[in-house]
């Protein structure tokens, strides 16, 4: 199993940088009135829920696909799909203007009284976070290929999806082993993912494009 984490890490390292996702965690916090904590729990929950949703699917999906003929050039077009989606992405984000401000959460969530429209914000968000799921899916590919058994298949994947929300969950650390200080400590690191969140997406998705590609020149014979 180790093997196979460490095969994987990378991805699921680039599938944590979320700025999206993140600000929204930390607008959750700082418009929450009551039950703070909670509200955080929640929102981290509705994040959780398409991972599970790819996940758990696609580790019983892909492993049908390794018992099939030719596999290997099946699960590379998968690494070179997701890297050309990814590259396709970087072109279309330098191609498109850019803005002034970014507001990727609206801050009229403040009024929001539901967990309910809170657990729909984090699915809304990550199912709109492609770059993550872009990486998370060949992770989950690399899992269901390996000769693991189902348990520990399901114990890499649980692995795997709290590295991709590590950087999510961030906010809702320092909230909790900093409660005084978080305001401002939370007020500085959305100021600094909104003013950099173009250059923070653009290098993730043309470092991880060029290594998915890389991976995914095995449906040509071609070794990196």
């Amino acid at each position: 199993m180790y093997t196979v984490f460490l095969q994987i890490l990378p991805l699921l390292l680039g599938a944590a940088i979320s700025p999206v996702a993140t600000t929204g965690m930390i607008t959750v916090l700082a418009t929450s009135t009551t039950k703070t904590r909670t509200r955080g729990f929640i929102y981290l929950i509705g994040t959780t829920i398409p991972l599970l949703v790819l996940g758990i699917p696609g580790i019983f999906l892909f492993s049908k696909i390794d018992i099939m003929p030719k596999n290997n050039i099946i699960t590379s077009w998968i690494d070179l799909l997701a890297g050309i989606v990814l590259l396709g992405l970087a072109v279309h984000l330098i191609l498109k203007p850019k803005q002034k401000t970014t507001r990727p959460v609206k801050d009229d969530i403040k009024h929001t009284e539901g967990f309910g429209k809170i657990v729909g914000l984090g699915i809304a968000l990550m199912i709109t976070n492609f770059s993550t799921l872009v990486l998370f899916v060949p992770s989950i590919k690399d899992i269901a290929d390996s000769s693991l058994e189902s348990a520990e298949k399901l114990l890499l994947l649980l692995i795997s999806i709290i590295i991709t929300l590590l950087m999510i969950v961030t906010p809702l650390v320092i909230y909790l082993l900093l409660p005084k200080k978080s305001e401002s400590i939370l007020k500085s690191l959305k100021l600094f993912i909104n003013r950099h969140m173009r250059e923070i997406t653009l290098s993730l998705l043309i470092v991880f494009g060029v290594y998915l590609l890389i991976r995914g020149f095995g449906v040509f014979g071609i070794k990196a």
